[in-house]
């Protein structure tokens, strides 16, 4: 508090006196206990309002003792349960949580893990899968500049995400707990199977499958693959003692449409503990058909690479870069990318014209503007020299084809001419464009239908960028080349718009959620938020029906069925105001989560060593406990907290100051005072 917030409060109290003194006490000789609480009431409330007035800051301090963090995750996975570790799991967290000086110097934190982290105790061993990398970037949000030690408990085998060892960084430590048996048994396993979605009718499609040995012998074995009963692939397959892996490769004969289901079944006669992981299923969609899309450029770019990579990871599609004059010969491609078109683009577009393939525009610093004004009518472009940055930014109401929402927050800029872009018919928006985070309210990423052509339009170059940041945030490519993908789809579709848009996969691994969306449109093809979806879904070999309605999300109605028995399902989804639309899927017998003998002590000993921690076996929990107990580098910390309080905000003294008041008017008027 200054020095002359000290002077007016003390000038207040001395004029809050003269006030109260000169009401009871001037030219007064009564001094009785009842004139002299009177005047302390009056100088009370009447100093109270003078310090609202002034309104003087006070400072107040306070001290938190801070607690380095133990964060206890336990895999809640069912190979825990097969490999019958899950007594074990249970006895150590135990042994953590109840432990007094644990909890004396560490606040605890039990986590268990599966497909994802969850912020609970109970422990059922029912998870699908163990995607143990979750388990370090969910911790890393939730406690990021904390003191944290972290406590793995688990048998070390992951079947889902990126390699745990290496997820939980260097910075703190890790402390291994392996459950289950870490002995090496003998066994024999498809380790796995590396297939296309799609082949095409007439062609033979590729396959390669990695099997795996572990034993003090050698062994050897036959690598059968069958569809139905049939062998349609045999190869001998020999091992050597300790762990050896071959890869087995072959091609298989895609003879008729549909969809086929392959079994790799590995024979032996060596003893084994689980038969289960010496068989995989597979299944290959067999179509007639690949488009070809062509990229069109006259400059060499790194978005011409990032756009065939995302648009060629759906095998149903083939790319081609070309020059404007190699797109000029020989055969008609599916739609084409004109990335940056210029003068060099004239004949091309003469060509294209009058056809009607799906064309994608995208713009950049090369592009001839005036040129591809003459060129479509949806957008008139005034664009100057300079360059600027546009981030893009989601638009919610895009409804033209399913698309979940993206974090394009984090996504970089991308680069345009400066200028003005201005609409001139109608077109679905996906993305707007931003400056310096300002929202500009103009199209980035847009969709148009003109004269039985449909286009998409791209106002900006280094889209590879978006490809880059896509994998930073989620350590895959799917959502951009989703993104690539479903624009390619919308091109290369011809058909009249239906009012019920599906989407689902064709194959789904046991144990998987199985994934249902759909988009409704009502009579002028807007996106119907008050539609009525019903799913009814039947298993084919049983006949059994269940409806379900379907419920709605941000853009799409979703429905999610959670352990349907392997097997194949067709289903009908109705809408109450435009018809229905079907599908059909099926559930592969494989269940990931069996094919494990032992827990994996080298994997859970190398997360220790990489982190700094230290590994221990399920029934070392006390030597565990009393490391942690002895470590220095986890000490708790006091912190001083410090806040600024103004008088005005301390609403209490006001209430005093107008009871101090009231209670004195009162006793006044008790007494027949004026």
């Amino acid at each position: 508090m200054d020095v002359l917030t000290v002077v007016s409060i003390l000038l207040g109290a001395g004029a809050a006196f003269g006030l109260a003194w000169y009401q009871y006490f001037y030219q007064s000789t009564d001094r009785s206990r009842y004139y002299k609480l009177l005047f302390w009431l009056r100088f009370l409330g009447i100093f109270f309002i003078i310090l609202a007035i002034i309104n003087p800051r006070f400072n107040r301090t306070t001290l938190e003792v801070k607690k380095p963090i133990l964060a206890v995750v336990a895999d809640n996975s069912l190979s825990v349960k097969y490999l019958k570790a899950d007594n074990q799991i249970q006895q150590a967290v135990s042994s953590l949580q109840n432990n007094a000086a644990l909890n004396d110097k560490f606040e605890l934190r039990l986590f268990s893990i599966d497909e994802a982290l969850k912020d609970t105790t109970a422990l059922d061993f029912s998870g699908k899968s163990s995607n143990l990398h979750e388990a370090a970037s969910g911790l890393q949000n939730l406690f990021r500049g904390k003191n944290r030690a972290t406590v793995l408990i688990s048998d070390g085998n992951q079947t889902g995400g990126s390699d745990f060892v290496y997820s939980f960084g260097k910075s703190l430590p890790v402390y291994s707990v392996v459950a289950g048996d870490t002995l090496k048994q003998t066994d024999a396993k498809i380790a796995k199977i590396n297939v296309n979605k799609f082949a095409f009718k007439g062609n033979q499609f590729p396959f390669e499958c990695f099997v795996q040995y572990t034993g003090k012998k050698s062994a050897n074995g036959v690598l059968q693959i069958k569809e139905g009963g049939t062998v349609v692939f045999s190869q001998n397959v020999d091992f050597n003692a300790g762990t050896d892996v071959k890869a087995v490769s072959g091609l298989l004969q895609a003879d008729k449409i549909g969809s086929k289901v392959y079994t790799a079944v590995f024979q032996t006669a060596i003893p084994e503990k689980n038969k289960y992981n010496n068989s995989q299923v597979f299944a290959v969609e067999i179509v007639d058909q690949r488009a070809e899309i062509a990229i069109v450029s006259t400059v060499n770019h790194p978005d011409l690479g990032a756009l065939k990579r995302a648009i060629e990871t759906n095998a149903q599609r083939k790319v081609t870069i070309l020059k404007p004059y190699e797109a000029l010969e020989g055969k008609t491609y599916n739609a084409y990318i004109l990335y940056q078109p210029n003068q060099n683009f004239k004949k091309l577009w003469t060509k294209l014209e009058n056809d009607n393939q799906g064309i994608f525009f995208i713009t950049g610093m090369s592009t001839d503007f005036p040129l591809l004004n003459t060129w479509q009518s949806v957008y008139n472009f005034k664009m100057s020299a300079q360059t600027e940055d546009y981030r893009p930014s989601q638009k919610t109401d895009f409804t033209l084809f399913a698309q979940e929402p993206i974090n394009v927050d984090a996504w970089p800029p991308l680069q345009n001419p400066y200028g003005t872009i201005s609409p001139s018919q109608n077109r679905s928006v996906l993305f707007s464009s931003r400056i310096n985070n300002i929202e500009t309210g103009v199209d980035l990423f847009a969709f148009a239908e003109a004269k039985s052509r449909r286009l998409a339009f791209l106002f900006g170059e280094d889209s590879w960028k978006w490809r880059l940041a896509d994998y930073a945030q989620n350590r895959n490519f799917e959502a951009f080349d989703l993104l690539i993908d479903k624009t390619i789809q919308y091109l290369t579709a011809n058909q009249k718009k239906s009012r019920l848009l599906l989407d689902y996969e064709k194959f789904y691994n046991s144990g998987t959620a199985v994934e249902i969306t759909a988009q409704a449109f009502n009579k002028n093809f807007e996106f119907d938020r008050e539609a009525e979806l019903i799913l009814s879904l039947t298993q084919i070999a049983t006949n059994k029906t269940r409806k379900v309605e379907m419920p709605r999300g941000e853009s799409v109605y979703k429905s999610t069925f959670d352990n349907l028995a392997p097997g194949k399902y067709r289903f009908t989804v109705t809408y109450t105001g435009g018809g229905a639309a079907s599908g059909y899927f099926e559930v592969l017998d494989y269940d990931v989560e069996r094919q494990f003998v032992n827990a994996d002590f080298t994997k859970m000993s190398e997360l220790a060593t990489q982190t700094s921690g230290g590994v221990f076996l399920a029934n070392q929990t006390p030597a565990l406990i009393e490391k942690l107990l002895n470590d220095k580098q986890f000490k708790a910390v006091q912190k001083e907290t410090s806040k600024s309080t103004s008088w005005i905000d301390l609403f209490w003294c006001l209430l005093l100051s107008g009871l101090l008041l009231g209670a004195e008017w009162f006793l006044r008027k008790y007494r027949g005072l004026s």
